[in-house]
């Protein structure tokens, strides 16, 4: 039985979940090929495995990495680590926020560089839809099935992004969203993006789980600064060594100044 057929039932049969998956491949619980066959007749998406030398090593060598990615797009946009960057924040920004995510994301796409986020309302939403606006290439990592795009608002967003980008999920179909999931989706995040930029965030959210994978990686945090009188985790991360990220020049150069390779 081939590699990649293994890994496709083992997706399907537990939904994505990376940690049932590993423990069936150590306990060699195996299938029969009508397993197999059945999962290829459901599937709508493209998919590509850890096994596969395509496989982005951005994620090959991050954290707990997907042993399988369902999507819909360009797959060769996750092999342009340093031209791309993390965008995240605030699913309720302020207007300030929202005002800086879209200048910034399209700023930095006619600059030609690549927006990787969860596609979250608020900022991730704003960011991303600027950089579509301005031309950009924008990749999108779900919480939840390749086919179930979250949240509902962002539907116009995801159909524009299986067009005109890349749309990655580790979970299969129509997976519904799950609390848990979205934490998981962030490490992805991080791992893709040679900088994270944060553009608004509190204290604690799930964006700064994604800043702590990103740190984790050795990847350089940027953030958006706000008013002072604003309790934000954007000032936070500043006065504890973030990059200042005030325009699209900025994360150019955090970009340029990545020392992050790979030897394949």
């Amino acid at each position: 039985m081939r590699e990649n057929d293994v890994i496709l039932y083992l997706s399907m049969k537990h939904k994505g979940d990376i940690t049932k998956m590993i423990d069936d491949v150590r306990q060699r619980r195996y299938h029969d090929c009508e397993d197999v066959a059945e999962c290829y007749r459901q599937l709508n998406s493209q998919f590509i495995t850890i096994m596969e030398r395509a496989y982005p090593s951005s994620l090959r060598y991050g954290y707990c990495p997907p042993l399988l990615l369902y999507y819909y797009g360009n797959i060769s946009l996750l092999n342009n680590f340093k031209k791309t960057y993390a965008f995240v924040g605030s699913r309720n920004p302020s207007e300030y926020g929202v005002a800086m995510a879209k200048k910034l994301a399209g700023d930095c796409a006619k600059k030609g560089l690549i927006l990787v986020s969860g596609m979250a309302s608020g900022i991730d939403g704003a960011a991303m839809e600027a950089a579509l606006d301005a031309g950009g290439k924008v990749i999108a990592v779900l919480g939840t099935g390749i086919d179930r795009p979250f949240p509902n608002i962002n539907k116009d967003l995801y159909i524009r992004i299986k067009e005109n980008g890349l749309v990655i999920s580790e979970y299969p179909g129509d997976t519904p969203p799950e609390r848990e999931n979205f934490p998981k989706r962030n490490r992805i995040i991080a791992a893709l993006g040679a900088a994270t930029i944060v553009g608004e965030s509190a204290m604690k959210s799930g964006t700064m789980i994604t800043v702590k994978y990103a740190t984790e990686l050795g990847r350089d945090i940027g953030a958006v600064p706000h008013p002072g009188f604003v309790e934000n985790g954007c000032n936070a991360l500043i006065r504890d060594g973030a990059q200042m990220v005030e325009t699209a020049d900025d994360i150019v150069e955090m970009l340029e100044d990545c020392y992050i390779t790979w030897d394949e």
